[in-house]
């Protein structure tokens, strides 16, 4: 299966250009993760909560809801493309870096993604 590359691009030869695969889902993760809630005007419930942690105070507290914050928007979103293995959430000064672990289905094959998202000072 493939879908349209995010952010959509026209390749070379004036098609629409596509993604499949491991970098599909990643797309996928990225973009419940980083779609706020609210924000999709026919599915105001798509996304999670990740943006409202920009202003949190950085700390154990800070970490622990946004691995929980993770865990569900991925659960409630994308039960049927994976199964979520690890959550990992480090707060470094002003970043928060996720390491995600999750196995796509139904191949069962493991995918490490990392990213980061800045926070404010609490």
């Amino acid at each position: 299966m493939t879908s349209p590359a995010f952010p959509f691009a026209i390749s070379a030869g004036g098609r629409t250009e596509t993604v499949s695969g491991d970098e599909e889902l990643a797309i996928m993760v990225l973009q419940v993760l980083r779609t706020a809630l609210g924000s999709r005007i026919n599915r105001p419930d798509f996304g999670s909560r990740l943006d409202q942690m920009v202003f949190a105070s950085a700390g154990d507290q800070l970490a622990g809801a946004v691995e929980v914050l993770v865990r569900s928007a991925l659960m409630q979103w994308l039960l049927d493309k994976i199964e979520v293995r690890t959550v990992d959430v480090a707060v470094d000064d002003a970043e928060l870096i996720i390491r995600l672990v999750y196995s796509s289905l139904p191949e069962r094959r493991t995918v490490v993604q990392t990213f980061s998202q800045s926070i404010g000072f609490g």
